[in-house]
């Protein structure tokens, strides 16, 4: 009875065992900074990603594979991961963060119909059949950006940047956007992601008497411009529209805002810390939110075999929304899941979650 009985229990966990094996694996590629000058948020990306797959505890209907690639933010690394997880991996889809990831992926995709590209945060639409974009758009940033400047009482702002495709297609935006506005771009500045000194930038912006600087900086160049203002006495008032500031040093940016998509909601941001024992950072959320996109898009499939590309663009085209770290984002035609935008200000080196009267409050209570 008992041999009989150890056969039985043999035989389905072999079944079981022959289940799980015939599960067909997604190979995903992801390119980000692991080490390097933005070391500390490609950490955060990779933890992001790792946490919406472990949600799956095996009941998805296909094997999950993340493939990463650290390319240090330089570009040159990036073009080499790229290719080794096209050519080598074979990756069916790839993941690239910023508009620095699509400027040196897209190209390289062109003759590639069979990898999906996903990028993380960039701000323009996606581009083809085959390229997705998950992050808040250009046009909704930028409107909510005009209406901040405006309800601030600022009407000549100074724009401060880093150097990347992404960041450059603000600055147009911004210069569009800003004259009918009536708010006057005095000058505009795009700064290589090696610059360490900008005190003669400083000088001369304190010296054109600017209501604002607006910066779209990444680190270290965010915590270095704060610092060397500080240093300077320079105060002229800093607002934020990159993840970037988030990193820099918690006194140099009290009481400043920063515009940009939501933050992670409180159960997501529990979750989190019960994995990893600290609290998450850009990019954790948003890695998660891209990852749950391209995961809702394939379970949708019946498992018996793996969608095609193009069956899958279909799939997240026609998802419609879907529930990430931060909230539900929304499709947004052609290729983009926009995420919404808040208003921040930072108490403590925390961004806090702010209306547009309590920052004015906050304005006019600094200036008096």
């Amino acid at each position: 009875m008992k041999k009989i009985l150890f056969i039985v229990v043999l035989s389905l966990l072999v079944a079981v065992v022959s289940q799980a094996q015939a599960k067909e694996t997604i190979k995903i590629g992801v390119v980000l900074p692991l080490s390097g000058n933005m070391g500390a948020t490609g950490e955060m990306g990779r933890a992001g990603a790792l946490l919406r797959l472990k949600e799956l505890q095996g009941a998805a209907k296909f094997d999950y594979k993340l493939i990463l690639e650290d390319d240090e933010f330089v570009f040159s690394k990036t073009a080499m991961a790229v290719q080794k997880l096209k050519n080598f991996d074979h990756v069916d889809v790839l993941i690239t963060m910023w508009g620095y990831g699509s400027d040196i992926a897209l190209p390289q995709l062109k003759n590639s119909p069979n990898i999906l590209h996903l990028n993380v945060d960039r701000w323009t639409q996606g581009k083809g059949e085959n390229d997705f974009v998950c992050g808040a758009s250009l046009d909704s940033h930028i409107q909510d950006l005009m209406t901040l400047i405006k309800v601030l009482g600022y009407r000549r702002i100074i724009f401060i940047g880093t150097a990347e495709q992404g960041t450059e297609s603000y600055r147009k935006k911004l210069l569009s956007e800003a004259p009918p506005n009536n708010i006057q771009v005095i000058d505009n500045t795009m700064l290589s992601s090696e610059v360490r000194d900008l005190r003669t930038w400083i000088l001369k912006a304190k010296e054109q008497n600017p209501d604002l600087i607006l910066e779209c900086l990444q680190m270290p160049a965010a915590q270095i411009l704060l610092k060397q203002m500080h240093d300077l006495g320079v105060q002229i008032p800093v607002g934020h529209a990159s993840q970037g500031v988030l990193e820099a040093e918690p006194s140099l940016k009290e009481n400043q805002w920063l515009i940009y998509p939501s933050t992670p909601k409180l159960a997501w941001e529990e979750r989190f810390k019960a994995e990893y024992h600290k609290d998450s950072i850009y990019a954790a959320p948003q890695f998660y939110n891209t990852l749950s996109l391209l995961i809702n898009a394939y379970e949708r499939s019946d498992g018996s075999r793996k969608p095609t590309t193009h069956e899958l663009a279909d799939s997240i085209k026609s998802l419609g929304k879907f529930d990430g770290s931060t909230g539900t984002l929304y499709f947004a035609a052609p290729n983009k899941y926009e995420a919404p935008v808040s208003y921040y200000i930072f108490h403590n080196g925390k961004p806090i979650e702010t209306t547009l009267d309590e920052l004015k409050k906050l304005r006019f209570k600094l200036k008096n």
